[in-house]
């Protein structure tokens, strides 16, 4: 019997382009609490009153707080995703706190299971999983679909301060312009060909960013010194054609919250522009920054909206951004999944979701006339895989 257009988007391979399986001791969560302590998630029972230092409550007290909060907060999105993950992970239907202790003990039994992680990523078709590093995490099990992105972090304070605590600066800039030019070399020679680029360069120095400054030998602003050292970067990283990961729409300040700064991508546009033989991969955590990735896109042949992260994992800001993407750019032209998972029962999860809500949407596409099911699926792929390993394999 033929397959209806729900199930087939469903079973479509998935590049998940952002996680941070490396970073945890195991790639799969070893108990109940590296799930529900997922951060994301976590402020989310905060929220209705699930304690901050809920690790210091002893378990029975732990276990009835998370029991109140998640029956409190059930009509989440997020919320029911939990739920989904445990039963469909673990067999466990939660309510109360007798079943989140019998939830935990599953877990327990599993975590150590060889291939599990591999398991759960082929029950909904992940078949490539960016991490920052091979790290020392447990991750064998799933290293055939591990694609590294380092993150490039090497234009910082140090350099920076180097340049400006000189007696000499613009010959100090130059030689810490080769420093950065070696680093980016390095990483060439490893195989690497996409980074992560954390900061921006340019993210908070004002005026016009497209020209490199002529620095003098003294008395250089610190905006001009970054200035000029990040066009020297970009300039390395164009030489050696790479793809650079930018993450934006984030404000690093207390709680973590969405900087929907209208400016924020219209004036990157010119530095898209300045270098072509760079590709530019949006995350977005903003959702007001939908319709700007967008218009760059269109407008500039290297830029592509990527994933949604932070708070701007969400239904609506996920529809949002499908319907612009869908009525102004090629299919080519977008990636959709960036998880940010720490553990694969979270990857799991979060890819059901974005799959859920692409298949919905294409339905709706389709029943109103704009796309045909061959149109429909031919999108779906172009997002959830085919987008990503083209513009990755390109530059490695």
């Amino acid at each position: 019997m033929k397959k209806d257009l729900f199930d087939e988007i469903m079973e479509l391979p998935v590049w998940d382009t952002h996680t941070h399986l490396e970073s945890s001791p195991t790639v799969c969560a070893r108990d109940i609490w590296d799930i529900m302590h997922y951060y994301w998630f976590k402020i989310e029972l905060e929220a209705c009153g699930y304690p901050r230092d809920a690790e210091k409550l002893n378990e029975p007290e732990r276990f009835e707080a998370l029991a109140k909060a998640m029956e409190v907060s059930r009509t989440t999105y997020w919320n029911r995703l939990v739920r989904i993950m445990m039963k469909d992970l673990f067999g466990a239907t939660i309510h109360d706190a007798a079943s989140y202790r019998t939830a935990n003990e599953r877990i327990l039994a599993t975590a150590r299971e060889k291939k599990r992680g591999l398991d759960i990523l082929k029950r909904v078709h992940v078949t490539k999983v960016v991490t920052a590093a091979i790290s020392d995490t447990d991750i064998s099990d799933i290293r055939e679909v591990l694609y590294v992105v380092p993150v490039f972090r090497n234009l910082n304070d140090r350099i920076i301060d180097a340049v400006a605590n000189s007696l000499k600066q613009r010959t100090k800039a130059d030689e810490m312009a080769q420093e950065l030019d070696l680093a980016v070399q390095q990483l060439y020679d490893s195989g690497c060909r996409t980074i992560r680029l954390e900061p921006y360069p340019f993210e908070h120095i004002q005026g016009n960013i497209t020209k490199p400054p002529v620095l003098a030998d003294t008395n250089n602003s610190r905006d001009a010194i970054v200035l000029y050292l990040g066009h020297a970067l970009l300039s390395s990283l164009q030489r050696r054609s790479f793809h650079i990961q930018l993450f934006l729409g984030i404000w690093r300040g207390g709680q973590h919250v969405s900087s929907n700064n209208p400016w924020r991508i219209p004036v990157m546009n010119d530095i898209f522009e300045k270098y072509p033989g760079l590709t530019f991969e949006l995350i977005n955590a903003a959702e007001l920054s939908a319709l700007d990735m967008v218009q760059s896109a269109r407008a500039l042949r290297n830029v592509y909206p990527g994933g949604l992260w932070w708070h701007n994992f969400r239904a609506s800001t996920y529809r949002l951004n499908m319907q612009y993407r869908l009525e102004a750019l090629p299919a080519t032209r977008s990636i959709l999944l960036a998880s940010d998972s720490r553990h694969i029962e979270w990857l799991y999860g979060k890819t059901l979701f974005v799959k859920r809500l692409l298949a919905e949407f294409l339905n709706d596409q389709v029943k109103a006339g704009w796309l045909d099911t061959d149109a429909a699926l031919y999108v779906a792929r172009q997002w959830l895989y085919d987008t990503a390993a083209k513009v990755y394999r390109a530059a490695s």
